[in-house]
């Protein structure tokens, strides 16, 4: 005969094992895709243009 509170604990901790494979295997095929933040490369890219008060036109572009 089973108890009912041995079969509620069993349970939850079926249910904490399932989550610990879920999140594991997220982290799995994040890295196994590259998907990871450290193996990517943000670029910014600014451009300007404006105009002197004698009308002079200055452009320019940087990266950083």
């Amino acid at each position: 005969m089973s108890n009912n509170k041995t079969h509620r604990s069993t349970k939850l901790i079926q249910y904490a094992f399932g989550m610990l494979l879920l999140l594991g295997a997220g982290q799995a095929f994040a890295a196994a895709a590259g998907g990871t933040a450290a193996n990517h490369i943000i670029e910014n890219t600014v451009n300007l243009s404006y105009e002197s008060t004698s009308g002079t036109a200055f452009t320019d572009t940087t990266f950083a």
